[in-house]
């Protein structure tokens, strides 16, 4: 990667930090809440509690309404490392697994000089990067982390922690 790559490479992340952590951009909506309020209850409450309507509070041990089978470890590890218990560190949080799954995608296609053709290599992190802009605050943006991460120890025969990050995703969504 050569000097004005890397300076762009710096300029973006840069621009997308700004974006998302100091202007709260993009924001939440449709049913982004759930994972934000689970979150947040975990944080603050550490009660595992989802809002279900205005009226209701959906637990995960509710008989009377249908429990959304939504997985519970990004909205942990999401409650765990935002020391604040604010929305700034979900944000961060957010940030910061869309940077590790960049790395990740970069390490696949990279490896092994399988893929020569760079401008592909970085159209597909923009891409899956897009993606997890989209559903932000959703489940599944740690879940596209956690394939990645599966594909990444099968390339490099770690079987043991590919059955563990199984396991992992099996509870994230």
């Amino acid at each position: 990667m050569n000097y004005i790559n890397k300076i762009n490479l710096v300029i973006f992340i840069s621009l997308i930090f700004i974006i998302e952590i100091i202007y709260f951009y993009p924001a939440p909506n449709g049913d982004d809440i759930y994972a934000l309020m689970l979150s947040l209850n975990l944080c603050n409450d550490g009660a595992w509690i989802y809002p279900y309507e205005p009226s209701l509070l959906q637990t995960r041990f509710t008989t009377d309404v249908v429990w959304d089978n939504h997985g519970w470890v990004a909205a942990y590890i999401m409650s765990k490392i935002n020391i604040f218990c604010n929305i700034r560190g979900i944000f961060l949080f957010n940030f910061i697994i869309k940077i590790l799954t960049a790395i990740t995608v970069f390490k696949i296609l990279n490896s092994d000089k399988i893929n020569s053709n760079k401008f592909f290599l970085y159209l597909s992190i923009f891409f899956i990067f897009l993606v997890q802009l989209k559903i932000q605050f959703r489940f599944e943006t740690f879940a596209i982390l956690l394939y990645l991460l599966i594909i990444l120890c099968i390339k490099r025969e770690r079987y043991i922690l590919t059955g563990a990050l199984f396991g992992v995703l099996f509870y994230s969504h």
